[in-house]
């Protein structure tokens, strides 16, 4: 795990692979606090509410190719649960652009009320 997956840390390849570069430690946590935070702060809160299930669902069956079983139920739990760090978590100033930590608070906390992510634990 990453800690804080947001799309400013992404790049592209010549070759159109991507992946995330930044210098924070990596830690130990589930799938779903990396693979939310990106896709709440990454889409618009409508991008997100049309795609969010068939990216999860693409997740699970990417996975599923390394020998990871994970019902896309589970999944989807785990993912609404793991929405509200996005929504709690920091996004300073000095770190990003204003206007960045705006969309990210304003795409977060729709997520995170969208899954009622304070009570799916």
């Amino acid at each position: 795990m990453h800690g804080d997956a947001h799309h400013g840390i992404t790049f592209y390849t010549p070759d159109g692979r991507s992946g995330l570069l930044d210098w924070q430690g990596p830690t130990h946590n589930v799938w779903a606090h990396d693979f939310s935070y990106y896709l709440v702060t990454a889409l618009s809160v409508h991008d997100r509410r049309h795609a969010e299930r068939d990216l999860v669902n693409h997740y699970v069956k990417s996975i599923a190719r390394y020998g990871i079983e994970l019902p896309f139920e589970d999944a989807w739990f785990s993912y609404r649960q793991n929405t509200i760090y996005a929504a709690v978590g920091r996004c300073l100033p000095e770190w990003q652009p204003e206007e960045v930590c705006y969309a990210n608070a304003e795409r977060a906390c729709a997520a995170a009320k969208d899954h009622d992510s304070l009570n799916v634990w």
